[in-house]
């Protein structure tokens, strides 16, 4: 494989594949950006599956979300194989993950910008769930952005990644699995520990997004969106993912003042308060205690309102 994909361009079927623009990059395989072979020359991502052990799962997971169809879902064309690796052929998302465009984005990301990205990483979230699809790695990186197609000068989010997704029905206890540790809940520290074997469908997503929406909100220009524990953690808990924090204080609440800086966004007090709130209760110890996605999405949708006409009040004064 490493000598086929030497060459400048590898042509697989309508599909010219540029090994030296890789787009993105994980246990189960590499993204490179491609270009199709038509008239129109669009743009592409395609992911060349290399995990032997994860290739059949990952090619199934593909094949039935190719049939999902949401504005902030990755659209999912087609598979097909490259010299024997499965390949799966997305939708190309111009401005990288959430953490690129975060870090690149050449002007300022305000309070409600950051609600309005989190309103559609929750909304492709809520939809997946309703769709009986969990995600089971939701994460910043695991977040594209691209043009709206609706409205150019706007960008959209769009969840990507589905291979360690799983298809089951509401109200379905499932298996605890992997994924980044980062932006994981207390139950997946107590199942590394022997505690747990399965977790309410749909909460590990919840707890993720949670800590998803706590990153955006704590993310200062040059650092990664990675959730911490601030105002003087305990020198283990500086090193620990916030889920294995709330382990080590075994099954305590973290106050919303250690969570968020207080300094941070203060024109919207109010707003942020309610954000803290709702941090908290999406990544609540006990994952019978988390919101269902449609409700995050419905209390940001009302963050969002309050927030906007705040903004506009700023506006109007200066």
């Amino acid at each position: 494989m490493g000598n086929i994909l030497s060459s400048p361009v590898v042509v697989v079927g309508l599909y010219s594949v540029y090994p030296g623009e890789i787009l993105g990059q994980g246990a189960f395989g590499t993204v490179y950006r491609a270009v199709k072979n038509d008239w129109a020359r669009k743009q592409f991502a395609v992911k060349v599956i290399t995990n032997p052990v994860a290739a059949a799962q990952e090619v199934e997971n593909a094949r039935k979300l190719s049939l999902v169809k949401h504005k902030n879902i990755v659209n999912i064309l087609e598979n097909h194989q490259i010299y024997g690796y499965p390949f799966i052929v997305m939708e190309y998302c111009e401005f990288g993950d959430l953490d690129d465009y975060f870090n690149n984005v050449n002007e300022p990301i305000d309070f409600v910008k950051k609600v309005n990205f989190m309103m559609q990483i929750t909304q492709g979230l809520a939809f997946l769930h309703k769709s009986n699809i969990i995600h089971r790695d939701l994460k910043p990186n695991n977040v594209l952005i691209a043009k709206d197609n609706e409205n150019p000068s706007k960008k959209v989010a769009k969840l990507s990644d589905f291979g360690l997704s799983k298809f089951c029905g509401p109200n379905q206890l499932v298996e605890i699995y992997g994924g980044y540790e980062w932006f994981k809940g207390p139950e997946y520290f107590l199942h590394k520990a022997g505690y747990y074997t399965q977790v309410l469908y749909g909460s590990e997503d919840v707890f993720s997004l949670g800590l998803t929406m706590l990153a955006m909100l704590q993310f200062k220009r040059g650092q990664k969106l990675k959730p911490v524990v601030e105002n003087n953690p305990t020198n283990v808990e500086k090193t620990l993912p916030i889920g294995d924090v709330m382990v080590w204080r075994w099954g305590q609440g973290l106050d919303t003042n250690v969570l968020v800086d207080n300094e941070i966004h203060t024109e919207y007090g109010k707003q942020i308060q309610k954000m803290k709130l709702l941090i908290s209760r999406a990544i609540s110890f006990s994952p019978v205690d988390r919101p269902g996605a449609q409700d995050v999405y419905d209390a940001l949708s009302n963050i969002a309102f309050h927030a906007t006409s705040v903004k506009h009040q700023i506006f109007a004064s200066t």
